[in-house]
């Protein structure tokens, strides 16, 4: 899965895959520049179903909901 943002400063965040019952699939730290940034999400081990993808950097967060079909 490709994920495309673009941030206005270098930032280290936390990438956090979850499921809907609240296990935490995937886990990593990525950096981002500053601009447009392209990401590349390895989803092709999971499951079926419906996941929450979190990104977060001290207080601030994004969170993005997906499905896996």
């Amino acid at each position: 899965m490709s994920l495309n943002y673009s941030n206005n400063k270098l930032v280290a965040y936390q990438l956090e895959i979850v499921d809907v019952a609240g296990r935490v699939c995937y886990q990593d730290i990525v950096t981002s520049n500053v601009g447009v940034n392209s990401l590349e999400i390895p989803v092709e081990n999971l499951s079926k179903g419906i996941y929450f993808l979190k990104l977060s950097a001290g207080a601030q967060s994004k969170q993005i909901i997906f499905s896996k079909d």
